[in-house]
């Protein structure tokens, strides 16, 4: 036998009460091994060996679970009123047991259609009927079933997923004109386009999922695979929609509308019919519900539908042949029929239709009486991927002038918040009705935004240009493949309130096209205004303005504050209300950051960035927040912080005398804030210094990283220097420094480990490039030369750094005055920034570089030489012999 035959049973075909013993049962367990027995004998392999189809088990599955299900019924009105009560209740079968399409493993769908809510008689025939088709099925016979309650009232506010399952809705037992009333109203409020391109960007997804558009898989998907049951049951519920005809009569109607010939209709027909056949057999021959064709389950499906073998062709290579062959015609028919439904008129709106995919105006009185026309056309467009071009545009732009402002801004402000929150093409939409000049006509502060040239020269784009890009940022957070991104992906995800953060992010500089104040706040105010106007509620209010005056705040704190410490961390989440807050504002300052240009997001400003999120979280979600003051933990706490990491870096062998000097004599910054692995490299580290009295020098960089992380450890210079000494090597071999950590061991002979982030035309160092460093460094430290010959050496220029101010705050830390220092940015700005921090005789424990277009702006947490804090006025040392820069930015 080389194939199955294809002819399908009538779509109503039931089979005969199985046995009148059903009627006879009344307890659950008995009914579950009535249900068991049967279910077994018909689904064996004979059902399908000797020419049988899927179309005929399927019914003969949908015949036995509809005979238990009304026995069940029975029982639970018979429990619940012995005088035989009708009950005002329909129970209906959905999906696929609702079209008798009841593979042998497939989940069988109920809903329950009370005709009131609040019923005792009927709640109790629900309850108890419920516990008995759980007992009956799940418990007893292994089914997995799916339950519903619908009540008519609430068929408005169906998503399209339950649409689709009562859409193929059969009734089962009790009340037949409830059933036919809830199947009428359920009718009356389908939204027929909505419906058609809710299935239709479903089965793209879907599709995604399981392949692509591809047909010729080597182990299709049954079901959900391209040219699969789900392609050809997507075409019947949109034609059942469009045509509002019924499952049985679905084809003659797309036949009579042109959507497919009477030959193709015949051929979907046999495909249909065929990969019925198949999942059946392929659940026969799991023992379970599987959908994919595996290569070995093809074999055992191909045994089981008598496919032959031939000298020159095996049975399973013929069995998929014939699949491929009805799967492409399945997939080809399908796609035709569902673009002929969907290119066809389709009214939407009063004003707006559909016709090919098109959005156009239909009724111009109409669209002149809609208050929001420009949003409305844009929500459809986002909603159903539909082209906006042509005459649309044109009418677009007639409403407007005719409507210079929003009628009602309110109402315009929900209809905004719904493009905000929808899944897809927000930034799409944005840009559409930025094109349309319906922005500036909802936003009117957005408006001179397009044209703003801004006043920072790290920006490529205009002010409106980069805030559009910053919401395309946020919005790919949703769907980023890329690993180094997953934790963004992750909070996206979580957001609560995304209309606020791509508003946010939209007007987040809106304050820039105003020149008196800091445009955060200017733009925090204006924020305030268009939220007020909009409608929105006041915790929206609150954390738009919050995002908008703090949108610099995050992206400031990770690269130019020292993040161990806890004033760091206290004074950055005082300014945080909570943790959506955090999670919006890490966000933001992500897609912001990313929008300014190429180059300006690194590797090495997502860490720092990524490390005070974390840090702040762990913060806002502790019961007791940082106090002011509490820059160490108290005495006890720090003494067993020092016991728990002797006991760790005792289990790596390490000699005890060892780890003892190394935790007693570093700060609590170091010993609460440094990973223990570091701790036992940098104790190895200090042991081979020991050993050779020459600087170790380590590099280490993750994969995927554009940055390297540098540990040296040396013997302490007495005198201010050492980080001058580091950054001039570094300099002299053209590495870009992004930020240094520095720790001294304070035993008797003073050891410094110093970490910088340093990177070498934005990738890691080479090998090579290790070396020559390493060996430069050497070098210099144990003074076999100067650093200004080793410039000369590599023809770096010798020179003063011209700066544009420095600020001393000697206030903000406890132990460290904080040094600010805005330069031009330049090739060497560091070093020569430490050698003029040395000049003036203090100490720097920490360093932070951001470059931002043509400036750098370092911070170097200081002391003197007694370790104390210098004072403010103490930054005339700095700015009476280092030059003064001019600056080229555009004033604002």
């Amino acid at each position: 036998m080389s194939a199955p035959p294809a002819s399908s049973a009538p779509e109503t075909e039931t089979c005969p009460l199985f046995s009148p013993d059903l009627d006879k049962l009344d307890t659950p367990d008995a009914i579950a091994a009535y249900l068991k027995g049967w279910h077994r004998r018909i689904n064996g392999p004979e059902a399908i060996q000797h020419g049988g189809t899927g179309a005929i088990l399927e019914a003969h599955n949908t015949a036995l679970v509809d005979a238990v299900l009304r026995r069940l019924f029975a029982l639970a009105v018979a429990h619940a009123s012995p005088a035989d009560t009708a009950p005002a209740l329909a129970i209906i079968a959905t999906g696929g047991y609702g079209r008798r399409e009841l593979a042998p493993f497939s989940d069988v769908d109920l809903t329950f259609v009370p005709a009131h809510e609040d019923d005792d008689f009927l709640n109790i025939i629900i309850k108890d009927m419920f516990q008995m088709v759980m007992d009956v099925f799940l418990y007893g016979a292994g089914h997995k079933v799916g339950y519903a309650y619908r009540l008519i009232g609430d068929l408005g506010q169906l998503d399209h997923q339950t649409q689709t399952a009562l859409l193929d809705a059969r009734f089962l037992c009790g009340d037949r004109a409830l059933f036919r009333e809830f199947r009428s109203a359920f009718r009356a409020q389908l939204l027929t386009a909505d419906f058609l391109f809710q299935k239709w960007a479903e089965r793209q997804n879907v599709l995604a999922r399981h392949g692509g558009d591809e047909v010729y898989s080597v182990e299709p998907n049954v079901k959900e695979s391209a040219g699969g049951l789900r392609d050809i049951q997507n075409a019947e519920w949109v034609g059942e929609a469009r045509a509002r005809v019924g499952l049985s009569r679905v084809w003659p109607a797309l036949t009579d509308m042109g959507a497919l010939s009477d030959e193709e209709a015949a051929q979907i027909r046999l495909a249909r019919a065929f990969l019925h056949t198949v999942r059946c057999a392929l659940h026969i021959v799991s023992g379970e519900a599987r959908d994919t064709l595996t290569a070995e389950k093809q074999e055992a499906v191909a045994a089981l539908l008598a496919y032959s073998e031939t000298p020159d062709v095996p049975a399973v290579e013929t069995f998929m042949r014939d699949y491929f062959t009805h799967a492409a015609r399945a997939r080809r028919i399908a796609r035709k029929v569902i673009a002929h439904c969907l290119d066809s008129e389709l009214t939407l709106t009063p004003a707006l239709a559909s016709v090919g995919r098109r959005l156009v105006v239909t009724d111009a009185a109409a669209a002149a009486r809609d208050a929001a026309l420009p949003l409305h056309a844009a929500e459809l467009a986002q909603a159903y991927y539909l082209d906006t071009r042509g005459p649309l545009e044109d009418e677009i732009r007639r409403f407007l002038e005719a409507c210079p402002a929003p009628a009602d801004s309110a109402y315009a402000g929900r209809v905004f918040a719904r493009l905000l929150t929808q899944s897809r093409s927000v930034a799409d939409t944005l840009d559409r009705l930025e094109e349309w000049g319906a922005l500036a006509w909802l936003l009117p502060e957005f408006g001179p935004l397009m044209v703003l040239i801004p006043y920072d020269a790290a920006h490529e784009y205009t002010v409106g240009a980069h805030s559009l890009r910053v919401v395309r940022n946020l919005e790919s957070l949703k769907t980023t493949a890329d690993p180094r991104l997953t934790d963004y992906k992750r909070i996206v995800a979580e957001i609560s309130f995304p209309e606020v953060l791509y508003l946010a992010g939209l007007i987040h500089d809106v304050g820039k096209q105003w020149p008196q104040g800091r445009h955060e706040e200017t733009g925090a105010e204006a924020a305030r205004r268009i939220a007020e106007r909009l409608g929105w509620d006041r915790e929206r209010h609150d954390k738009l303005a919050f995002l908008v005056r703090h949108h610099l705040l995050m992206a400031e704190t990770s690269r130019l504050r020292d993040l161990s410490l806890d004033e760091t961390l206290r004074e950055f989440t005082r300014q945080i209300p909570d943790l959506d807050c955090l999670n919006m504002l890490y966000l933001l300052t992500y897609a912001d950051t990313n929008a300014v240009g190429a180059g300006v997001w690194t590797e090495v400003k997502a860490k720092f960035l990524s490390e005070l999120y974390y840090r702040a979280e762990a913060v806002l979600a502790s019961p007791a927040p940082l106090e002011a003051g509490e820059t160490v933990p108290p005495p006890h706490n720090l003494a067993r912080q020092r016991d728990r990491i002797k006991k760790q870096l005792a289990a790596q062998n390490l000699p005890p005398d060892l780890i003892h000097e190394h935790t007693r004599n570093l700060p609590a910054q170091y010993l609460l804030n440094t990973p223990l692995e570091e701790m036992y490299l940098h104790i190895a580290m200090i042991g081979r210094l020991r050993e050779t009295f020459q600087p170790i020098v380590d590099f280490r960089h993750e994969y995927g990283a554009d940055f390297t992380e540098m540990t040296l450890a040396a013997f302490d210079d007495p005198r201010p220097g050492l980080l001058a000494k580091i950054t001039g090597v570094l300099y002299a071999h053209d590495i870009n420094v992004h930020s240094a950590q520095v720790f001294t061991r304070a035993s008797s002979v003073r050891i410094a480990l110093d970490t910088l982030w340093v990177d070498y035309r934005g990738r890691p160092l080479t090998p090579g490039k290790r070396d020559e460093v390493s060996a430069s460094l050497r070098r210099v430290l144990l003074g076999e030369i100067g650093v200004g010959a080793l410039l000369q050496k590599h023809k770096k220029p010798l020179k003063e750094q011209a700066i544009f101010s420095a600020i001393i705050d000697d206030a903000s830390s406890e132990r460290f005055s904080l040094l600010e220092i805005s330069a031009p940015d330049e090739k060497g700005v560091v070093y020569r920034l430490a050698r003029a921090v040395a000049h003036c005789g203090w100490n720097i424990h920490a360093a932070r570089l951001s470059v931002w277009g043509s400036r750098a702006r370092d911070a170097f947490y200081i002391t003197d030489l007694d370790g104390k804090k210098v004072p403010a006025d103490a930054a005339q040392c700095l700015t009476s012999f280092l030059p003064a820069a001019t600056s080229a930015r555009r004033k604002r």
